[in-house]
Parts: C-alpha cells; structure tokens; sequence
C-alpha cells in the first residue's frame, strides 16, 4: 500500500478521501516518479535553503552516493523535447525503458508508447512480478499531450489481473 499521487500540474498531490489519504496498491506512484519526477536534466543538485527544487526528493535523500539509479525523468523530458513522429515515438519509448529500467530487478517491464493524435502520446506500462506467472499483471496508462506539454487524466490502472496479488 501507499499513498496516491495524482496528477496536478504541480509535480503531483496526495489525495484526501474523507478525512484520511487515500491508499492505492501496486507501481503507479514508482512508474510516475521514475517518468515524472522532475528531474529533467538528470542531474540532482544539492538542496538550496530557500529554493524549489524540482526533483523527487528521494534522489538526494536516499540515492545522493549512487547517481545511476536516481530517478531523472528521461521521459517528461523526451516528451517535452522531441517531436511526434515515428522516430520521435522511438525515442520517447526508449527514455520510458530507462526509466523503469530498475524495476527489472522484480518484474518483467512492457513498455509500449502510441502516438493516438497530433499533439498526443499514450504510454502503456505493463508489470509483471517476477515471482508470479504471467497472468498476474497490472497495466499504467498516461497520456501526454504535447500542445500544452503536461501529463493529462488520470495515471492509475486501466487494466488489473485478480491474480495479482494471489
């Protein structure tokens, strides 16, 4: 379990449900961060008291020693940077690899990135645990538009197996 995140045009906010946060299982929030973190030039700089920094804060919390597995959004910055054409899609699918490269380790990764309009890009994650068969899945869903250059809808699971979590 772990907190929500959602897609607020502000690197992401938890959620209140009532007068609790709401909870959610699976990757979403790993698969957002690792895309979406804010990291973009990939290369964590060390916090300044009294300016935003724009990155996961995990990066230099917990990974300050070892750069190669922070979290350095190689994707929001394909997306922002690279124009949607065939070849375009190629790269963009390609900093989706890299950045959930790290979750090899415990699942098998399919990443598949379509470009379904003129200014829009969908991206299809799909996770499966290593330990379980590959039935047990779930599938992220995130939508890009490149006009406006954000992340649209809603980043939750559009596709889950019951066998999941059995």
């Amino acid at each position: 379990m772990d907190l929500a995140l959602v897609e607020t045009l502000n690197g992401g906010d938890l959620v209140k449900s009532g007068n609790d946060l709401l909870l959610i299982d699976g990757w979403g929030n790993m698969i957002y961060l690792s895309m979406f973190g804010g990291n973009i030039d990939a290369v964590t700089q060390p916090r300044q008291p009294g300016h935003q920094a724009f990155d996961w804060w995990g990066n230099e919390t917990l990974m300050s020693g070892n750069i190669s597995n922070q979290f350095n959004s190689l994707t929001e910055s394909a997306l922002k940077n690279t124009p949607l054409t065939s070849a375009g899609r190629s790269i963009i699918q390609q900093a989706v690899e890299k950045d959930v490269e790290f979750m090899k380790d415990f699942a098998d990764i399919v990443v598949t990135v379509l470009i379904i309009s003129t200014f829009e890009v969908q991206i299809i994650i799909k996770v499966t645990p290593l330990k379980y068969s590959s039935s047990a899945y779930q599938t992220y869903n995130f939508i890009w538009n490149g006009e406006t250059k954000l992340l649209s809808g809603d980043f939750s699971i559009f596709d889950f197996n019951d066998d999941f979590y059995k």
